[in-house]
């Protein structure tokens, strides 16, 4: 059987191996989580310090066409980590992006809010957990 549906798969235009990866469909999204249907969650996650607050905002996923989108499984093929040159804007408060990617290949713009007296870091941590809130592995979206 698995033979079977593993070489229909192999008639579609993706390798059948791409086919039968794990992924997850995303079914809620707040400010401060993304769910995906087997119940494992992302949140943000930051050292805060005092004078300091960064998080990455879920909520801006709405109106990009995210809901009910396919997702790989792991953290790694999800975010584009891609350093990049952000302005320095150190004063007050500043914002800045990362991109989501599902498994068809479609991007989402993300926000990072980032609040500081200049002196702390900008760091910010993506940390998938399961429906029992373990947490089953992180990703540093922000330097």
């Amino acid at each position: 059987m698995d033979k079977l549906i593993k070489d229909m798969l192999s008639l579609f235009p993706h390798s059948s191996e791409e086919a039968t990866k794990k992924r997850k469909m995303l079914v809620d999204y707040k400010e401060d989580r993304a769910t995906f249907d087997d119940g494992t969650y992302l949140e943000s996650h930051h050292d805060q310090d005092c004078c300091e607050n960064h998080w990455l905002d879920f909520s801006t996923l709405k109106g990009q066409g995210a809901e009910w989108a396919m997702f790989p499984e792991h953290l790694v093929d999800m975010f584009d980590v891609t350093e990049r040159d952000v302005p320095n804007l150190i004063k007050e408060d500043w914002i800045s992006f990362v991109t989501m990617k599902d498994s068809r290949g479609y991007v989402y713009t993300l926000t990072i809010y980032n609040s500081n007296n200049g002196y702390y870091g900008t760091d910010v941590t993506v940390i998938m957990r399961d429906k029992d809130g373990h947490e089953l592995e992180r990703l540093k979206i922000q330097n």
